[in-house]
């Protein structure tokens, strides 16, 4: 049995216990074993699916509201324009639905990363990035906050062919030396300790500053930028100078803050969204 889903591609249902509504892009590098992959990003996934060594990777996956798990391959032909949306703190994959209805001619997905470091996203990021771009014929990638910072320092023009950044996080040195200024921390100090929890409720670390000094991030991806003139955590003068040396075309929303989420400023995004979109 067959069952085709809105976007005109077809899953065939196995077995699976997995959470209800549940949507996951897996990928698989060859040699990977893929019921473990699969356990990892459909947590709740007991045992070896049935058909599971014979899925085509990459591939799409979801869950209907029965908890019945379906899996189906993405061709070329499905992927012509793939648009990979990476959250910020605090966000999830799931903000990828926003998208959708912005990119009709495009296959839209959330990537479910779990670096927490940019160590760790430049040892995440590129393998994920690599298997989508190989699978489309051009990725789109939009970058929030944070996110926009990993994918700088882990991604280049070979795995993402244009950018959209919301409130991008450009200069990662300046923003931790900015909260050790505001906690009254040295280096000395912190180089001392390693760590020190702030009252504002972030951590300070010695590995993150020493990190994003050896690491400058040299971005050579075409680029737009979308920044409100309240983002409290990178200045108007740091966000035009980064822009200018990227040549990245900078949007700014009056009165926009660096979390987009009033219907205002989601407005504002949606329309800034379209008139960047490849495949609106």
């Amino acid at each position: 049995m067959r069952l085709k889903s809105d976007n005109g591609i077809y899953y065939t249902p196995f077995a699976g216990n997995v959470k209800s509504d549940q949507t996951v892009f897996l990928s698989v590098p060859p040699g990977t074993d893929r019921a473990a992959h699969f356990s990892r990003n459909a947590p709740g996934l007991s045992g070896r699916a049935p058909g599971l060594d014979n899925i085509p990777f990459p591939c799409y996956v979801k869950t209907s509201v029965s908890g019945l798990l379906f899996f189906g391959n993405i061709g070329r032909d499905s992927m012509k324009h793939l648009v990979v949306y990476v959250h910020g703190k605090g966000g999830s994959a799931v903000e990828a639905e926003h998208y959708r209805p912005l990119f009709r001619r495009c296959e839209v997905v959330g990537f479910d990363y779990r670096a927490q470091t940019p160590w760790e996203a430049r040892a995440e990021f590129p393998r994920f990035f690599e298997t989508q771009r190989a699978a489309c014929d051009s990725l789109t990638l939009i970058a929030n906050s944070i996110g926009a910072f990993f994918a700088m320092t882990s991604l280049s023009s070979r795995h993402v062919d244009r950018a959209l950044f919301i409130s991008p996080v450009v200069d990662m040195e300046k923003l931790i030396l900015g909260m050790m200024a505001r906690a009254n921390v040295t280096e000395e100090e912190l180089r001392a300790r390693g760590e020190i929890p702030t009252e504002s409720g972030e951590t300070l670390s010695w590995d993150w500053l020493r990190d994003v000094r050896c690491h400058t991030v040299r971005w050579n991806v075409p680029t737009r930028i979308l920044y409100g003139d309240r983002d409290v955590l990178t200045p108007p003068g740091t966000m035009s100078d980064f822009a200018a040396r990227i040549g990245a075309p900078l949007s700014v929303m009056p009165g926009g803050e660096h979390w987009f989420h009033t219907p205002e400023q989601m407005a504002f995004l949606d329309a800034w969204i379209r008139e960047s979109s490849p495949c609106s």
